[in-house]
C-alpha cells in the first residue's frame, strides 16, 4: 500500500512526512514569541513593539501568530505520538543496550548541544544575569528547568526507557494475552501521564516528558492498526483530512474542544495531512532536497530555537524591522532563516566531523 512505502530501508514515507510537518509547526511556533522565560533565565523584546512597523499589526502576520498559538495546543502530543509509532517499526530488544543506545542518540545531543550551542547563544544575547547564570547552568545539567527546547529530548528519553520497562512487563506477564497488552499499556499510560507532575523529584526533565506519556504509547498502539486499516485512496484520505478539519473547527467556534481532545484531533489531522502528503507528493521524496532536509530534520530542531535567540537580538540591536519590507525579512529568517542556517550548521558539522575521521585513519 502506497502509505507503507519506506522513504529508504527501515523508514516508513507517511512518517517522514509527519516528521516534516511536525518539526514546520514547531519552527513556526517558535517564531512569533518576544518574550520567553526558563526558572533563571528570561527575555523580554515586548518593547519592541512600539517601533515594528504597521505590517506588524496586519492581517498575515496577525494570522501567522493565530496558528502559532494553536499549534502550541498539539505539536508536542504530534511528536511523542510520532515517536512512539516510530518506535514499534523494530523490536525493542534486550534493555540495557536498548537505554544505551537512546541515550546517544537523546541525552547526549542534549548535553552537547546545551552546552555548546544555546546556553552560549543565550548568554551572548542577555537571557541570563550574571547572579542567575550558575543556577540556569546547573538546572540545565541536573533538573532540566532551563533546557529551553531541549526538554523534549530529555523527556523524549525517559519515556522510551519507561515504555520499554512496562512492556518488558506486559509481555512477560500477559504472554497468553498479546490482544490485552495494547490496552493495559495505554491505560497504565493514561495513569502514568496524569501522575506525572505530583512526582516528588525532577531528574532531567522527566516529569515534563511524562506528562506526554499517553500520546506516546497512543502512537505505539497506533502502528500496527495503520497495517490493519489503511486508507484505500488518495481521494478519501483527503475526505477524511477535509472532515476532521471542518469538526475541529466547528468544534472549537462551539467551545466544544478541552485540551485533551483538542490534542487528539491535532494528532489525527497532522497524520491525515502527512498521509495526504505522502501520495501527492511522492515523486518529491527522490529528488535531493527532499532527502537532505528529512535527512536534518534532527538539528532543525536541535538548533533552530537559539538561531530564533539570535535573530531577536539582532533585530533588536539594528531596529531593521521598523520598515515593512525589515519586517517581512523578520519573519522571514525567524522561519525559513533559522531552518536553513540550521542546516548548513549540520553539514558543516559533518563536514568537519569527515576530516577529523579521516586524519586518525
Amino acid at each position: 500500500m502506497m502509505q507503507n512505502k519506506a522513504v529508504h530501508p527501515g523508514r516508513v514515507s507517511v512518517y517522514e512526512w509527519l516528521r516534516l510537518i511536525a518539526t514546520l509547526m514547531v519552527v513556526l511556533g517558535h517564531s512569533t514569541y518576544l518574550r520567553i522565560s526558563t526558572q533563571y533565565g528570561y527575555l523580554n523584546h515586548v518593547s519592541a513593539l512600539e517601533w515594528l512597523a504597521p505590517v506588524y499589526y496586519g492581517f498575515f502576520f496577525d494570522r501567522v501568530r493565530v496558528t502559532a498559538l494553536l499549534i502550541y495546543q498539539f505539536h508536542m502530543p504530534v511528536f511523542f505520538f510520532l515517536s512512539g509509532a516510530v518506535l514499534h517499526l523494530k523490536p525493542i530488544g534486550p534493555l540495557k543496550p536498548f537505554v544505551q543506545k537512546k541515550a546517544r542518540r537523546l541525552i547526549l545531543p542534549y548535553y552537547l548541544c546545551g552546552l555548546l550551542f544555546m546556553l552560549p547563544v543565550k548568554i551572548f544575547t542577555g537571557f541570563y544575569t550574571p547572579e542567575n547564570l550558575p543556577k540556569g547552568i546547573w538546572g540545565f545539567l541536573v533538573g532540566g528547568s532551563d533546557s529551553g527546547h531541549l526538554w523534549f529530548l530529555a523527556g523524549l528519553f525517559w519515556c522510551m526507557v519507561v515504555f520499554a520497562l512496562l512492556q518488558k512487563t506486559a509481555e512477560r506477564f500477559l504472554a497468553k494475552h498479546s490482544g490485552m497488552q495494547v490496552f493495559v499499556l495505554l491505560a497504565i499510560g493514561a495513569v502514568v501521564q496524569l501522575c506525572a507532575e505530583r512526582m516528588p523529584f525532577e531528574l532531567l526533565g522527566i516529569v515534563r516528558g511524562l506528562q506526554y506519556f499517553f500520546w506516546f504509547c497512543l502512537g505505539y498502539a497506533f502502528e500496527p492498526l495503520r497495517h490493519k486499516h489503511a486508507v484505500g485512496s488518495t481521494i478519501h484520505a483527503a475526505a477524511l483530512l477535509a472532515t476532521v478539519t471542518l469538526f475541529w473547527i466547528a468544534g472549537s467556534r462551539l467551545g466544544l474542544l478541552g485540551s485533551c481532545t483538542t490534542a487528539f484531533v491535532g494528532c489525527v489531522w497532522t497524520y491525515l495531512l502527512a498521509l495526504v502528503c505522502s501520495r501527492v507528493f511522492a515523486p518529491l521524496e527522490q529528488t535531493r532536497l527532499y532527502r537532505l532536509l528529512t535527512a536534518s530534520l534532527f538539528a532543525v530542531y536541535l538548533y533552530h530555537d537559539p538561531l530564533e535567540h539570535l535573530v531577536l537580538w539582532l533585530t533588536v540591536q539594528t531596529r531593521f524591522a521598523a520598515s515593512n519590507a525589515g519586517c517581512w525579512l523578520y519573519l522571514l529568517a525567524r522561519t525559513v532563516g533559522v531552518m536553513v542556517a540550521a542546516i548548513l550548521m549540520d553539514r558543516g558539522l559533518q563536514w568537519l566531523a569527515g576530516r577529523i575521521k579521516e586524519k586518525k585513519n
